[in-house]
C-alpha cells in the first residue's frame, strides 16, 4: 500500500470525495469544460437566416432550446443577469456563459449597468 505524502489511508482522497458529492463533474480535455458551459463554438452550428415569425418578429432558427428560453425571457427591455436567472430558472453560471456567446454572434448587447438587450 502506498501513502501519499504521509498521509493516514483516505485522507488524500478526501478533497476529490468532497468535490464528487457536491456534483463535480470529470473533464479531461478543454471540449469537457466547454460542453458543460453549454459553449457551442460557431464552426459547429449553421446558422440560418433570421425568419419572421407569424408574430412578425425574427426568430434565430439556430439556437437551441435554452438559448431561445434565455432571449424570451430577455425580451425587448434591459435586463440584468440575476434577473435572467429568475426568469429562466437556469443556474446562474449557464446564463453569464450564454449571454457571452449571444454578445460574440450581436444577438444581444451590454445595456447600461451591467443589464443586457437584445439588438
Amino acid at each position: 500500500m502506498q501513502i501519499a505524502l504521509g498521509c493516514a489511508p483516505g485522507l488524500a482522497a478526501r478533497g476529490c470525495h468532497a468535490l464528487i458529492r457536491s456534483g463535480a463533474k470529470l473533464v479531461e480535455c478543454a471540449d469537457g469544460i466547454l460542453n458543460e458551459l453549454r459553449f457551442i463554438p460557431a464552426k459547429q452550428h449553421v446558422r440560418t437566416a433570421s425568419t419572421p415569425s407569424p408574430t412578425g418578429e425574427p426568430t434565430v432558427a439556430w439556437l437551441d432550446k435554452d438559448y431561445k428560453i434565455l432571449l424570451d425571457a430577455l425580451g425587448f427591455e434591459p435586463a440584468s443577469l440575476d434577473v435572467l436567472v429568475g426568469r429562466t430558472g437556469l443556474p446562474s453560471q449557464s446564463v453569464a456563459s450564454m449571454l457571452l456567446f449571444l454578445e460574440l454572434e450581436d444577438v444581444v448587447g451590454l445595456h447600461s449597468g451591467g443589464r443586457y438587450v437584445r439588438l
